[in-house]
């Protein structure tokens, strides 16, 4: 067990500590960006300019060490999180600087830091503290003059340099203004407020949560703290009553925006351009039909300017909707052509032209030029890539910015791109490209892994492809037969299998401990089209275990050393209760299992991400049973081993109760692991060590059998398989 290699690993964070993380680009060229050193968590926020010259802006410790303003002035944890209401204040900031907002003339930041705001001078790197009392969100208006935030669930701003800030809107009893709502996550919303483009106005969420049947959080731990009631709607339940209301920085009775409310609940997006409307994306309740409505903000009342449906579930990330600069229109990602593109609108719906077909494999829209005749976007045709193009509006082809294989990610503003890549041969850079100027790195401190043994291969199922990573031990030896460790991931949304061989570093740890490592991208995942991807539609079991089967086996014969008899199989979250399964229902499969945080009941799930792939209970009874980890109690005959932490805010302990529960009803024995009450370093270690023993234990060590197996291609697959359907058919009366 190479102990090293797995503290490196955490203590860096996946060597993502000391890399830079750009944050904002100025409008004078320079790039903001926040940066730890190699193995603290705490950020400091640095400054590249046009000139190449380097600054340091802030530092986190050093703000935090500055006298706080008169009172409190530290802010409340997340909005429905365990610890809100067990205490009133953050304590520390762990990770330092990791958000800024920026004036549009880039003279000003705002720096929210362990619930203290801060705004720094670009010009002179003056600081001041603004005293916002407990607050949450807060967030700097265009022109730099004020800061709108949240506390006690009504809408403020505060005016740099004035004493006192101003309630412009107050809530009635049961009613938050402001806070984005639990929905807003799984559409990548993050705050429930937007300033207007002039500054002079805000748009804000209004969320009735009364009919929500309430769910008490505690932590065991700690007997002596009362449970936290938490207002989290779940799948089949009543969810909060959300729209949205336009105020004035003088305050006043709020503009209310009026839409089909009942059709339409979820606010996925609102968008304010500096010029066109304001813009909301809002969505059914089954995520199959969205509307984009343009607000008129001096009546509230909107305008439907464009619509979708889908028959499993709609997509709708952060960058769905872009206004182009002079208002004149929109661009608009879309599944509806198999794949996700991008077509161009006009102000009032109509579709102008495909500006990026669903060849190009679509990923994200980064930003448009100052002149508004380009586009860069983040695409690869190959879902294990991911590159940067910049796109002609008016028609042409897509120009690449990055090329030889890999993950490049992109932001863009001010004609400036910077990009980070993940090399496929092993190593981050993050460079600034200006024109055609050469590009200049971004300095980094990160740490980098010893490349990994990781080797890309795919097999075919039928009429799919399902690409694998397979990692051997770095003292691999051909002539001894391996115990397998399948990685479960990316069953909801991600992608397990990628083209930067930095991404298998703990691959590689499992791997030198004595197993061969496996991980199959199975439907479900992204990246991979519609179809692929809504294939789990309403059953989240049945297609990815099949894929996992079928690849195993196609490896199995493949690679000799792959010992299918000895299969241990981890996953977490959705993809925890997907291990469990497996263990249960393929015991010849599975001969071990460890399900961390494992969503084990799908009807304790939170409704807006439940009912995006499952719909409701009464709607796919079946697929719920289906997907239920406690269905399957009474088949249980493989050792398993639950981590959980009994206080974990996003996938309750209730789930790992109810599974022990059935277990324990059905006389089936189940390992239970809590994870310490300490910080992340601890945490992994703790569980990839429980983990490791626990599989070591049940599979046992590499094993040099007398004579290995012999490899079998695809082809010698394909052949054999032709040849029992011809003894089949010949056997037939």
């Amino acid at each position: 067990m190479d102990d090293g290699s797995l503290v490196a690993l955490a203590a860096t964070d996946a060597f993502a500590r000391g890399a830079p993380a750009p944050l904002a680009i100025a409008p004078d060229g320079a790039v903001l960006f926040a940066r730890s050193k190699p193995r603290e968590a705490s950020a400091d926020l640095y400054q590249l300019d046009a000139a190449g010259k380097l600054t340091v802006l802030a530092q986190a410790q050093a703000l935090l060490a500055t006298a706080g303003p008169p009172g409190d002035g530290r802010g409340l944890p997340p909005a429905g999180s365990a610890a809100e209401g067990q205490r009133g204040s953050i304590d520390g900031a762990p990770d330092g600087i990791t958000a800024i907002d920026m004036s549009a003339d880039g003279a000003r930041i705002l720096v929210p830091l362990a619930g203290r705001a801060f705004v720094i001078e670009r010009a002179t790197a003056a600081v001041r503290e603004l005293d916002l009392g407990p607050h949450r969100d807060p967030a700097l208006s265009p022109d730099g003059k004020r800061v709108a935030f949240v506390r006690d669930g009504d809408l403020w701003v505060a005016t740099i340099g004035e004493a006192q800030p101003t309630r412009v809107a107050q809530h009635p009893s049961g009613v938050a203004y402001g806070i984005a709502d639990d929905a807003a996550a799984v559409f990548g919303r993050r705050r429930g407020h937007a300033w207007a483009p002039d500054s002079l106005a805000l748009v804000f969420e209004r969320s009735d949560a009364r009919g929500i049947d309430p769910l008490y959080v505690g932590d065991p731990r700690h007997p002596e703290r009362a449970p936290v009631a938490v207002a989290r709607a779940r799948v089949g339940r009543p969810i909060a009553k959300v729209d949205l209301g336009i105020v004035s920085i003088r305050g006043g009775a709020p503009r209310w925006a009026t839409w089909d409310l009942a059709r339409y609940p979820y606010v996925a997006h609102m968008i304010w351009p500096a010029r066109g409307p304001l813009t909301a994306i809002v969505v059914g309740r089954t995520q199959t039909q969205l509307a984009v409505l343009a607000i008129d903000t001096a009546t509230g009342a909107t305008r439907q300017v464009l619509t979708e449906r889908d028959p499993a579930w709609l997509n709708v990330p952060p960058d769905a909707l872009t206004w182009l600069a002079d208002g004149s229109g929109f661009l608009w990602q879309t599944e509806s052509h198999g794949s996700r593109s991008l077509d161009h609108h006009g102000a009032d719906g109509a579709l102008i032209r495909a500006v990026v077909t669903a060849d190009v494999g679509l990923r994200r829209v980064v930003g448009l030029s100052a002149d508004g005749r380009d586009v860069v976007i983040e695409a690869a045709a190959d879902a294990r890539e991911q590159h940067v193009w910049r796109v002609p509006l008016a028609g042409g082809a897509p120009v690449p910015l990055t090329r030889d294989g890999g993950l490049h990610h992109a932001w863009s503003e001010h004609d400036v791109v910077v990009i980070r890549s993940e090399a496929r041969a092993g190593g981050q850079r993050t460079v600034v490209v200006r024109g055609s100027t050469a590009p200049v790195a971004l300095p980094s401190l990160a740490e980098h892994p010893a490349l990994p043994s990781t080797k890309l291969d795919s097999v075919t199922l039928d009429d799919h492809t399902l690409p694998v990573a397979l990692t051997r031990p770095r003292a691999f030896d051909p002539k001894v037969r391996y115990p397998v460790l399948v990685l479960l991931d990316g069953a909801l949304g991600q992608t397990p299998v990628v083209d930067a061989i930095d991404r298998y570093a703990l691959d590689q740890w499992y791997a030198d401990a004595g197993f061969v490592v496996v991980r199959v991208d199975s439907r479900g995942t992204a990246d991979r089209g519609r179809d692929w991807q809504r294939a789990i539609s309403g059953d989240v079991l049945t297609l990815p275990m099949t894929d996992q089967l079928g690849a195993l086996k196609q490896l199995g014969a493949r690679y000799p050393e792959l010992d299918l008899a000895r299969v241990g199989v981890v996953g977490s979250g959705v993809a925890g209760g997907l291990a469990a399964i497996g263990a249960m229902i393929h015991p010849d499969a599975f001969a071990a299992a460890v399900a961390i945080a494992p969503i084990t009941e799908w009807t304790l799930v939170e409704a807006a991400f439940g009912e995006r792939v499952m719909k409701t209970p009464a709607d796919n009874a079946e697929g719920y049973r289906r997907a239920s980890a406690v269905t399957y109690a009474e088949q249980a005959g493989r050792p398993l081993l639950l981590i959980h932490d009994p206080a974990d805010p996003t996938v309750p302990f209730a789930h790992t109760v109810a599974l022990i529960d059935a277990l324990s009803a059905a006389g089936k024995p189940v390992e239970l692991a809590t994870l310490p009450a300490r910080g992340p370093l601890d945490l992994t270690l703790a569980r990839v060590h429980r983990t490791l023993a626990f599989l070591r234990g049940h599979l046992g060590p590499p094993i040099r059998p007398a004579v290995m197996p012999a490899a079998r291609s695809e082809e010698d697959e394909e052949r054999e398989e032709e040849a029992r359907e011809r003894a089949a058919a010949k056997a037939k009366p």
